[in-house]
């Protein structure tokens, strides 16, 4: 039942009440129109605080909110739907796992009580009888699921289960014999072959279902556009055909005009989900909202951000197939066949007990092969290591396994047993050698937690290092935000690199070199914003020295707020390459406020706006790596924004520039220069100078400096620039840093 039905049945309860009060001359139609709203409102409130209590697994709280709901309106099934999900989603108790299911199984019953058509208490009946089991039930899981199929045959998950209900019952083979003959009989319905080239595919049969699909998209354009991209992409993942299979993966969630295709592509994306990704896709409505956040989830896991293409997708789902043959869970998880007997693991909320994949599958799927395997087969207990190495952002992780001996499969367990296993271990890591001597309880204590932090990365996050065959690039990275316009900012992104790097057989005979350089700027939810792709052409000649640097930089406008830049540098053969994700804040300049842009740490600063680097009246040179020679002019680059006028239209303020040194180093702070005049040393430990009064007529206007240290022992300088508006009595601070290399 949808959320507008329910509503009109709490109306038509609501409203009978009120007839019966008009009869009895107790009551007016405004009034009884009020308590129809209120109560309407209550009940709302209700489902909506049990829904949220639900999402963040309380299910006693969500359990009190959805009895709260069926007491307001006691003719909704929607209530005792979301109380039996309750008792189907929350972990067993020991031994009380048939009495959890039954008591669902009720609530679920109850709902159908009040009203058998509605379609999320016949399916979860469904699930719940599959998983108490006996022919009977299954029998009657599999009258629900083809009832519902029929409604509505492009609900992939009922079908799928449909399927797997017939499988067991094996009666597969017949049903697949009657969906071909009604495809055949009815050539004008293409929801029919849709169906039947969807069973092919859950059957195994790839080639033929794929060949039905394609003919499908050819023939009806206009056909669930969303489901048949998706199942089409399925089927291609099975064949092997990656690369296409992507592309109509990508197709389904832009041609998505179904939510139930989202729910789909959900129950398959959720094992290397966040908790935050699995809260926020439970609070989505919309089409819309569903088709940006499936673009935005993918887009995230991918690890090459500037290109059109997404790996990742293709590698999960091979990896699911993996898991579906090797990783499935045997028996069930429980308390009394769990090898972590003293409860030392904290498992976070994104493991799913009820997954169908063993601990092992919930890694693999995550994060894939592991880099080193260890284990011993001369003990009684099953046992398994998985070691992942440090590679990019990915930690070191390390996941222990065993088998209990009362069924359950490969669960994880905090410490190797002591003897045999752990010196099995010992090349993975050398920690474990202590179990051979015998470890104390602090050292155990210290083993424990590095188990729970694995968990905690390995079961939150998720990770593909693509095999990029070329030595790494060395970049040098550095961005400003600047105001624009319209309430909107210039960003500007800056990167260096050393032209040594560059100096091949191949460059010197050309003179130079070629560097592609791909940039995307992505929103926090990973819409893209901006995309670029250039090629820097660096001089190459024999009087290349090691302190040479390439230098460019993208300018681009946009919205305030969180972003994430994606940048990716390959050299002229390709030998040398450089991916980055780099988050990063773009500032915020509302108009009419005092504030500071960020200070830009410049190699050169020249009068004129010339080129790719001019703005502000001024050509000005980024310095990314921020590093300056002994004795080299430090010149920056600000802008001050918001500055009020008197009533004679002029701007009036003083600018105060401080030097420190590096927190932590120790050294003497020798004659500094700012702005071409001495700086004044504080007791503090800096240097500070007060620049002359100014005045101006523009609220905004940019500023040059150049400072100069003699005879400093520091190489790193904080800069605190304060500008104070002595119209309006308000004043803006803003700080960075800079180095200064003394070796030379």
């Amino acid at each position: 039942m949808t959320r507008a039905s329910t509503l009109l049945l709490l109306l038509v309860v609501c409203s009978g009440s009120a007839g019966m009060a008009m009869v009895e001359g107790v009551g007016d139609p405004a009034r009884s129109a009020a308590r129809t709203a209120e109560q309407g409102d209550r009940f709302q409130e209700a489902m909506e605080a049990g829904h949220d209590a639900f999402v963040r697994m309380g299910f006693d709280a969500a359990r009190a909110s959805f009895r709260r709901a069926s007491r307001i309106s006691r003719r909704d099934p929607l209530p005792h739907v979301w109380l039996g999900r309750c008792d189907l989603s929350q972990p067993p108790e020991a031994f009380a796992r048939e009495e959890q299911l039954r008591n669902g199984l009720d609530h679920l019953e109850r709902a159908l009580d009040l009203d058998p058509t509605v379609v999320e208490g016949r399916y979860w009946k469904a699930r719940a009888l599959t998983r108490l089991g006996g022919n009977r039930n299954r029998a009657e899981a599999l009258r629900l699921y083809e009832g519902l199929v029929d409604e509505d045959p492009l609900y992939e998950d009922v079908m799928h289960r449909l399927l797997a209900a017939h499988a067991e019952a094996r009666s597969l083979p017949d049903y697949l014999e009657e969906l071909r003959e009604s495809a055949l009989n009815t050539t004008d319905d293409p929801s029919l072959t849709f169906r039947y080239a969807d069973a092919l595919r859950m059957s195994g049969n790839f080639g033929r279902a794929e060949a039905m699909l394609r003919s499908l998209r050819e023939r009806y354009r206009d056909f669930a556009p969303g489901w048949v991209n998706f199942i089409h992409a399925m089927t291609l993942f099975e064949m092997g055909e990656a690369e296409e299979g992507t592309i109509r993966y990508l197709d389904a969630i832009s041609f998505m005009t179904d939510p139930a295709v989202a729910r789909a592509m959900w129950e398959d994306a959720i094992w290397i989900a966040d908790l935050t990704e699995m809260t926020r896709i439970r609070r989505l409505e919309s089409i819309e909202d569903y088709a940006t956040f499936l673009r935005g989830f993918w887009k995230k896991k991918d690890p090459t951000k500037t290109t059109v293409d997404n790996e990742v997708i293709a590698i999960h789902y091979e990896r699911l197939k993996d898991a579906e043959q090797h990783y499935l869970l045997a028996g069930v998880r429980a308390i009394w066949n769990n090898p972590d007997t003293q409860g030392w693991l904290r498992l976070p909320p994104t493991y799913d007990i009820e997954a169908p994949f063993n601990d092992m599958g919930m890694i693999y799927i995550r994060w894939g092969e592991s880099d080193n395997k260890g284990w011993t087969h001369e003990i009684e207990v099953d046992n398994m290591t998985w070691k992942y190495d440090e590679k990019g952002q990915r930690p070191e992780m390390i996941f222990l396994f065993e088998k209990h001996s009362l069924g359950g499969d490969w669960r994880f367990v905090p410490t190797p047993r002591p003897g045999e296993h752990a010196a099995a271990l010992v090349d993975l890591d050398p920690k474990f050698g202590m179990f051979l001597r015998g470890a104390d309880q602090q050292q155990i204590s210290f083993m424990v937690e590095d188990a729970n932090q694995a968990l905690r990365v390995g079961l939150t996050q998720s990770g593909h290092m693509p095999e990029i065959e070329a030595e790494m690039l060395t970049v040098y990275n550095d961005e400003a935000s600047f105001k624009a316009p319209g309430g909107l900012t210039r960003y500007e992104a800056y990167w260096a690199f050393p032209v040594a790097e560059l100096v091949t057989q191949q460059t010197l005979a050309a003179g130079e070199a070629v560097v592609t350089v791909n940039i995307s700027l992505f929103t926090s939810e990973f819409r893209e914003v901006h995309r670029n792709s250039r090629q820097m052409r660096v001089p190459i000649g024999p009087g290349v020295t090691p302190d040479m640097i390439a230098i460019d930089q993208e300018v681009m406008t946009v919205a305030p707020g969180n972003y994430t830049l994606a940048l990716d540098f390959s050299d002229t053969d390709g030998s040398r390459r450089q991916i980055q994700e780099i988050p990063t804040i773009i500032k915020n300049f509302p108009e009419g406020d005092l504030t500071i842009s960020d200070v830009e740490i410049a190699f050169t600063i020249a009068q004129g706006e010339v080129g790719r680097f001019g703005k502000g009246g001024v050509t000005v040179t980024p310095l990314p790596t921020r590093v300056y020679q002994l004795n080299q002019p430090v010149l920056i680059y600000f802008g001050i924004n918001g500055l009020q006028k008197d009533e004679f239209g002029a701007t009036r303020y003083r600018i105060f520039y401080r030097i420190d040194p590096g927190a932590g180093e120790s050294g003497s702070l020798g004659r500094i220069r700012i702005g071409g005049r001495e700086a004044t040393r504080q007791q503090a430990g800096g240097v500070e100078t007060e620049l002359e009064e100014e005045f101006g007529i523009y609220n905004d206007v940019v500023k040059t400096l150049a400072i100069t240290i003699e005879d400093s022992s520091f190489k790193t300088y904080r800069l605190r620039i304060t500008v104070e508006d002595l119209v309006a009595g308000t004043r803006f601070v803003r700080q960075t840093f800079f180095y200064v290399n003394r070796t030379r």
